[in-house]
């Protein structure tokens, strides 16, 4: 075969490989704008993105007014306001008139052309337009809360698992191990579901890493590793833009730090990690081990309890978190049980650390989901074992024994 048969045949091929990822990239956005409420109108432009006008786009070769309207006023702007920010306006004006006919609805080039100093005035020079787009949203700003917000997070954390077939269900078993795992290790209702939150969203951030890096079989480069390092730091970057998820963004972002401080982004270590990071970092680590990657298969569920052990010995996981993920996922309390000072029990043990935080007894009932008189029978019990008989004398002690150290430190 010549040269040139050889270069058609490379170009024929590479068609149908753009062809297809276009209409994976449009079915996906189609799925995901249902799955966040959006209109119809909105999840039918996003099947049509690489169409043209002329009919010579993609994947289906719509054409003229079978584009939907929005979509096309959408397709213009997207390149106009690159070309004005590099050409300013003329550039802007001049690359719409070419593309006229072709690429984008001559109507519209007409109506923008005509109005172009006026509509490109003021525009954000810089792509910090978060604000300005919220501003422009016409009528009363729809507000997510709820089930609803749960339903989109879910949306978000399929479509950041589609990134590579490896990572499919990720997010989501994460984050209902995780969610699992809290209950387990007694922390408030409340406190559980924003695990399971941040759990579903903790690696949106690896979005902002090249599929590539994580499809190889052999070894990561340097320059791989670090790219790989930043994704907590981008989940949490991505979160803190709406102020609603601010702060489940800082949990999301802190799954790859460890106790001993070896982890990343950050390298936070200790009572600089809460309860709620350590618990869904062991869980992002069990069940990352039971699923298959590119360089090895998927641990039986009692090796990868072996290994989150290895990982607590050696000082990088919480022992009660890692106990409490093992616990969740159907092992027998794999975890070696610590040993409370004067017998106290586990639940003693959190009456105590919130009682010497300055919780009323209502207060620690509402925190633990006990009621007054469970939490007054608890307390009287723990009195009687310490020797103490008031909160001060309390205080002290769990001072002496090291019981107060990262606990609610996120609360």
């Amino acid at each position: 075969v010549g040269t040139k048969e050889r270069f058609t045949q490379a170009l024929a091929g590479l068609e149908r490989t753009l062809g297809g990822t276009m209409a994976a990239h449009c079915e996906a956005g189609e799925r995901l704008a249902h799955r966040l409420g959006l209109s119809s109108v909105v999840q039918t432009a996003l099947t049509q993105v690489y169409e043209r006008w002329d009919g010579k786009g993609a994947p289906r070769g719509l054409a003229g007014e079978a584009i939907v309207r929005p979509l096309r006023v959408v397709q213009m702007a997207h390149q106009v306001q690159a070309y004005h920010r590099e050409h300013g306006v003329e550039g802007a004006v001049a690359m719409a008139r070419q593309r006229s006919g072709g690429w984008y609805d001559p109507a519209i080039v007409e109506r923008f052309c005509a109005n172009a100093p006026d509509l490109l005035d003021g525009l954000p020079e810089s792509d910090d337009s978060w604000e300005a787009v919220l501003a422009a949203e016409p009528g009363p700003q729809p507000v997510v809360a709820g089930e609803d917000l749960d339903r989109c997070l879910e949306a978000m954390a399929d479509f950041a698992d589609l990134q590579s077939p490896q990572f499919s269900g990720h997010s989501r078993g994460v984050a209902e191990l995780a969610h699992a795992a809290a209950v387990c290790y007694g922390l408030p209702a409340a406190e559980a579901n924003r695990i399971r939150r941040a759990g579903l969203v903790h690696d949106l951030g690896r979005l902002a890493v090249p599929a590539a890096i994580f499809g190889k079989s052999d070894r990561l480069s340097n320059g791989d590793w670090e790219r790989i390092r930043l994704h907590p730091y981008f989940t949490e970057r991505v979160l803190s833009r709406p102020k609603a998820l601010a702060s489940l963004g800082v949990l999301a972002g802190r799954h790859h730090e460890r106790v001993d401080g070896s982890g990343y982004h950050v390298g936070l270590r200790g009572p600089l990690l809460s309860d709620s990071a350590r618990i869904l970092g062991a869980a992002d680590v069990y069940h990352a081990l039971t699923e298959p990657r590119v360089h090895r298969p998927a641990h039986s569920p009692a090796d990868a309890g072996a290994k989150l052990q290895v990982e607590v010995q050696a000082g990088r996981l919480d022992d009660r978190a890692a106990e409490a993920v093992l616990v969740a996922a159907g092992h027998r309390s794999a975890a070696r049980r610590r040993t409370w000072p004067s017998g106290l029990t586990a639940r003693e043990v959190e009456v105590l650390r919130l009682l010497a935080r300055g919780l009323t007894n209502r207060g620690i009932g509402q925190t633990l989901c006990l009621t007054e008189s469970t939490v007054h029978n608890h307390v009287l019990h723990v009195y009687d074992k310490i020797g103490a008989s008031t909160r001060a004398g309390a205080t002290l002690f769990a001072m002496q024994h090291d019981l107060l150290d990262g606990f609610l430190a996120e609360r």
